[in-house]
């Protein structure tokens, strides 16, 4: 593969484990352990952080747009400890969508 070829992350073993939620490492659900242990500031094993440090480059050399607004249903009890000077400041990973209808789909909100 060459530097300019960028692998689709559904091609991607860390994007799979996160998006089937499957075993990894002893444990059922990877989305749920991985997002748990970093919601709470526990340090990951090797192979975690691995997998995390992959996750994180898959975004960040995702194609997007400059400015974007992004909508994600969480409850207020839960995402108040992350707000910080009116900024979420959440340090794990967060599905979210790009049209409100996605969202009311699922939510009342």
């Amino acid at each position: 593969m060459s530097a300019q070829q960028v692998q689709p992350p559904h091609d991607d073993e860390a994007f799979r484990l996160y998006k089937a939620n499957a075993p990894f490492e002893g444990e059922s659900f990877f989305a749920d352990h991985l997002n748990g242990s970093l919601a709470m500031g526990k340090s990951l094993p090797p192979a975690w952080d691995a997998k995390a440090k992959a996750l994180n480059n898959l975004i960040l050399n995702a194609p997007h747009q400059k400015d974007m607004l992004l909508f994600r249903a969480m409850m207020d009890g839960y995402v108040t400890r992350f707000i910080m000077n009116d900024e979420l400041v959440y340090p794990a990973f967060m599905s979210t969508a790009s049209d409100e209808q996605s969202i009311k789909r699922h939510f009342a909100l």
